[in-house]
């Protein structure tokens, strides 16, 4: 019986009974990643049939989860037995990672989401997933900055939008808005909850949100200065964020730009994490994913409402067989329309989140 339902394809072979597994999936990255070990097996490592730098597939289930490349590969031996462990990453790493060497970083007139897109992404065989609405959305006189990373410059793209972007399963990418529609499965207490977490960080918050960028005068061909801020009750009063906005911009658009930003920030710092059993959606009968809504239950932490899978990991170990982490965020904070936010006092928070409570 094997021990680990995951299996690795790479080199035309399929590799299962994994001892220990750790994969990874957030909506603040443009790429998964995995971290895989085998013990007592191999001995002779040439025989091993992984490769760095190899392609690579993940299955869980039959059910493909993340494809990429095998990036680092470590044999431990001794006389306690041998190891071998296997990390790697989705396809999309090297958007994320890599620079473009262009003839023009300047895309000059009326360009749109796609157009952009996929000049910045044909030279890595990655496809970016998006309805017909965000890929028509015009981007004008828009450019790449010298030495600045396609993955930056993807998620500069989305914040101008108000919009998410984070790696796929299959190796692409998805530029939208989260998810609104039904939930799809549960976490609760006396079911799949082992353990569950919830604070309130304050460490990314600001009293002030100011976006700063440039419109233009008429048809003078001239610029000027345009700004515009947004306030957060409850936080200390010299604490300001200044986001510069490099393409053309207006008033309104400015300060609808500060007010995403202190939104998204206040949603990432309500924090939720729950330790489910198993790999499994117990509604779907799929693995768990991010971008979807999910129903908690736990009132001893204070959670009973309907939550965003933020980030996902997956594990495996010996001692505590297959579970799954998820990381929770409220929707509302990441929609691109603005929502009104009622700061909650210290004291509140400390009295509802203070300690880790077990299910």
């Amino acid at each position: 019986m094997l021990k680990c339902d995951l299996m690795l394809v790479t080199g035309g072979q399929i590799i299962r009974g994994f001892d220990q597994v750790s994969v990874q999936y957030s909506m603040d990255s443009l790429f998964g990643e995995f971290d895989l070990t085998i013990k007592s097996r191999w001995i002779d490592k040439k025989d091993l049939p992984i490769k760095a730098g190899s392609p690579c597939v993940l299955f869980l289930s039959n059910r493909q989860i993340l494809t990429g490349f095998i990036d680092y590969i470590n044999f431990s031996f001794g006389s306690e037995g041998s190891s071998i462990e296997v990390y790697g990453r989705s396809k999309s790493v090297d958007v994320a990672e890599s620079c473009l060497d262009l003839k023009s970083n300047q895309f000059r007139g009326k360009q749109t989401v796609m157009s952009v897109t996929e000049k910045l992404l044909e030279p890595f065989g990655v496809f970016l997933e998006a309805d017909q609405e965000v890929q028509t959305k015009e981007l004008k006189d828009w450019k790449l900055e010298p030495g600045e990373r396609v993955g930056d410059a993807l998620i500069r793209i989305a914040q101008s939008l108000r919009l998410q972007i984070h790696g796929l399963a299959n190796g692409g990418l998805f530029l939208g808005k989260p998810f609104t529609g039904k939930t799809a499965g549960w976490v609760r207490v006396g079911d799949n909850l082992e353990k569950i977490q919830s604070a309130f960080d304050y460490t990314d918050l600001f009293s002030r949100y100011i976006v700063r960028g440039e419109e233009k005068e008429g048809n003078t061909g001239k610029t000027k200065a345009v700004r515009g801020e947004e306030k957060q009750a409850g936080i200390r009063k010299a604490r300001t964020l200044v986001v510069p906005y490099d393409a053309l911009t207006d008033k309104k658009k400015a300060g609808g730009l500060a007010e995403w930003e202190r939104q998204v920030r206040h949603g990432k710092a309500y924090q939720v994490s729950s330790v489910v059993s198993g790999w499994m959606n117990p509604e779907t009968g799929m693995p768990w994913e991010i971008n979807t809504l999910v129903a908690v239950d736990c009132i001893k932490a204070s959670v009973k409402k309907d939550l965003l899978i933020f980030g996902v990991s997956f594990d495996y170990n010996d001692e505590q067989g297959h579970t799954t982490t998820l990381e929770l965020k409220h929707p509302d904070s990441f929609s691109s329309v603005p929502v009104e936010i009622k700061p909650e006092s210290k004291e509140d928070h400390l009295k509802k989140n203070s300690h880790l409570i077990y299910g």
